[in-house]
């Protein structure tokens, strides 16, 4: 029939999968294009799209030039039913029959509505997004959020306080505004007593919000409770913050089975209300014991649940302490940092202090100044780190830092006083610059100086070095300590160590951390001689190729190894290092005798 109505040799093959059958029969007639004419089910029949797919491949591989025939399932299943209805089909040739061969099959096996919604690389980048919305600017973002403490570190404190703000429209964490809008507060460990109490105590005799809803119980999800978490954002279309304290209350109970899997499912139905009702949801949450290197593994469960919200916090602090830090992530978080916080106690609510590594700084450092104007009189490192309780070498890196930057002063002799002068940068008055027995270093070589690239003799140092803290040793000026500025001098240097199979290394940084702050001085020492090198007048990176492959005598090395990895050194085939740090403590922890074996 179809070749009739059409006037094209049609060859019909029963069953869909039959269409290689007629293979033999094209070639032989030497035909060079080929009508191919499947069922209009294809678009919703797999095995019909497959065969298609399969029939149009091996056409076009043969050589054959294949011309598709489309057309909508309603005018017509066959060809046959299409034509008797008056209806023609839809040609297509080339790169448009393949691009249409593929969307059927797409289409038959449910791709094509997810395809729809792929996009190119350069459509993403022609796209505009809005900004993500901020409950909390920098800290608490629209979407689910963790926030994970040890018991009693003031976690719902900080909820409460941040739910007051918004449901007043206020300021959060003492400084931050806030978008106005409903809270629901699920306060499933506590019991409405004990939430007047907290909740006066945070308002500090301001009239409470209405907009703040909150209830000792909730059903666990998977029993109705994110329902009727839903019903409540249903109700409340200004709704800017659902607290969840805490998530144990709440998940659903599981086997145990796949501790993965269920701290994922615990969390994420309620990250999926968040970004359908554009809301914030935060979750209180419990740290495990002991610590880890990166906060996130702290965090109580799999990496299910950090992994599948949209923003962590993690509060820490010592017990017994009035400041905190707040560790701060997520996926709207473009760089993650750890935020200072302290506690008001008034309206006992947690401020935001600063960058935690400043305030950390500034606070050593203003415990350094009070001890010293405490004592009225010069103390040296030792003295200071054993009066604060401290790490003798980062107090010892601390203060000649400070030293540096004016607020302490060098009475010679490893011992440090407050200075009142704070424009004096290079710490030295004028009446001190030659005092006998300084401890001060020579200003470093201007970069644009006459000696910058000079061969002139290495400069001496005479000083007197702490070793403990009754102990001195005082350098012979007949033994002078060359101090190292330019290349050339370096290059000597090089010579002499590498002759030398165990070399005596310490370094003096411009501060505690390796990633920011800068090598100022390394001291390098053989049985034989003493060097001091100014790496703010040459580069000591030609001397790492020696140093990788010697024994290195360092005390506390790994204070000193981490800034000389951050510039790229490696121990080398044959390298050692020997902490005497290290060393000097088990030997304080063993008894005389052992200590003798040991030594």
């Amino acid at each position: 029939m179809t070749t009739v109505l059409t006037k094209v040799l049609t060859v019909s093959v029963p069953g869909v999968s039959s269409w290689r059958s007629a293979l033999p029969v094209l070639g032989a007639l030497g035909l060079g294009k080929v009508h191919l004419a499947f069922d209009a089910d294809a678009r919703r029949n797999r095995n019909v799209a497959r065969a298609l797919s399969d029939a149009f491949r091996a056409l076009d591989e043969q050589g054959f030039e294949v011309v598709l025939e489309t057309w909508p399932e309603e005018q017509g299943k066959g060809i046959d039913d299409l034509l008797v209805a008056g209806h023609k089909p839809d040609l297509k040739l080339g790169d448009e029959a393949r691009k249409a061969v593929n969307d059927i099959l797409a289409e038959a096996n449910g791709l094509s509505l997810v395809l729809n919604k792929a996009f190119t690389a350069e459509e993403l980048m022609a796209k505009v997004f809005p900004e993500p919305k901020w409950i909390v600017s920098g800290v608490l973002p629209e979407g689910a959020t963790i926030l994970a403490g040890s018991p009693k570190t003031g976690k719902s404190w900080m909820a409460l306080g941040i739910g007051v703000a918004v449901a007043s429209g206020g300021t959060a964490l003492g400084g931050k505004p806030v978008e106005r809008g409903s809270v629901l507060y699920l306060a499933l460990e506590d019991n409405p007593r004990r939430l007047q109490g907290r909740l006066r105590k945070v308002l500090a005799g301001e009239k409470p919000p209405r907009s703040l809803v909150l209830t000792d119980r909730w059903p666990r999800l998977g029993e109705g409770g994110l329902e009727a978490i839903e019903a409540w954002l249903i109700s409340h279309p200004d709704a800017r913050l659902v607290i969840v304290d805490t998530l144990e209350k709440i998940r659903p109970k599981g086997p145990g089975r796949n501790i993965y899997r269920e701290d994922y499912e615990a969390v994420e139905p309620l990250l999926s209300l968040a970004a359908q009702y554009n809301v914030a949801v935060l979750v209180i949450h419990h740290l495990r014991k002991g610590s880890a290197n990166d906060p996130l593994d702290e965090v109580s469960g799999s990496h299910g649940l950090t992994g599948s919200v949209d923003g962590v916090l993690v509060l820490k602090r010592e017990r017994g302490r009035a400041d905190a830090f707040l560790y701060v992530t997520g996926r709207d978080i473009e760089q993650e940092r750890e935020l200072a916080l302290s506690w008001d106690s008034t309206t006992a609510s947690w401020r935001i202090a600063g960058d935690a590594e400043e305030y950390r700084g500034s606070k050593e450092r203003a415990e350094i100044v009070e001890c010293l104007r405490s004592a009225q009189a010069p103390m040296g490192p030792k003295e200071v780190s054993d009066a604060l309780g401290k790490n003798y070498n980062p107090t010892k890196q601390l203060m000649w830092k400070m030293s540096n930057d004016g607020d302490l002063r060098s009475v010679g002799s490893g011992k440090y006083v407050v200075t009142d002068n704070f424009d004096n940068r290079d710490n030295r008055g004028e009446e001190e610059s030659a005092s006998e027995g300084s401890q001060e270093l020579p200003a470093p070589a201007s970069e644009e100086g006459d000696n910058s690239e000079n061969d002139t003799p290495a400069q001496k140092v005479n000083e007197v070095i702490e070793v403990t803290g009754n102990e001195q040793i005082t350098v012979d000026p007949s033994f002078p300590i060359p101090l190292i500025t330019s290349q050339e001098q370096l290059e000597s240097v090089a010579t002499e160590i590498r002759q030398a199979q165990i070399l005596g290394l310490d370094l003096e940084t411009t501060g505690l951390n390796p990633r920011h702050d800068r090598v100022r001085l390394i001291s390098l020492a053989t049985a034989q001689d003493t060097w001091l090198i100014d790496c703010f007048s040459v580069d000591p990176l030609p001397l790492f190729p020696i140093l990788a492959h010697k024994r290195l005598v360092i005390h506390n090395a790994l204070f000193d190894l981490g800034f000389f990895l951050e510039m790229g050194f490696e121990l080398g085939e044959g390298g050692e290092v020997i902490d005497t740090m290290l060393m000097s403590q088990i030997l304080e922890d063993k008894d005389p005798e052992e200590s003798k074996e040991a030594a």
